[in-house]
């Protein structure tokens, strides 16, 4: 079984596009989404140079927040938007997706 050992470091637009082929841009699994990378530590190479209007889900020039994203809570996700889906991944098979593993 894969274990759950080592963060992943994005953006959370980087995770919400890898991820789209499983979202497929629903806001609710989108939001849902932006929660689990907000649970994790922002990382020490993490900018915000134009605080004004500041949005972690949107690119912009000089800004560049990323975070530490745990990979438990993220095949968490991984399995209820699955089941959502009609597709349902067990939690091993979700946790090899966050290890870039073929499930």
């Amino acid at each position: 079984m894969i274990q759950a050992e080592t963060a992943l470091v994005v953006t959370f637009v980087e995770l919400r596009d890898a991820l789209a082929p499983l979202h497929l841009g629903r806001k609710s699994w989108v939001d849902s989404l932006h929660d689990v990378w907000k649970q994790g530590a922002p990382s020490p190479d993490s900018r915000v140079l134009v605080p004004d209007g500041y949005d972690e889900r949107q690119t912009r020039p000089g800004n560049v927040e990323k975070r530490l994203v745990l990979p438990t809570p993220l095949a968490g996700w991984i399995v209820q938007v699955s089941a959502a889906r009609g597709m349902p991944y067990t939690l091993a098979q979700a946790l090899s997706v966050v290890a870039g593993q073929k499930p």
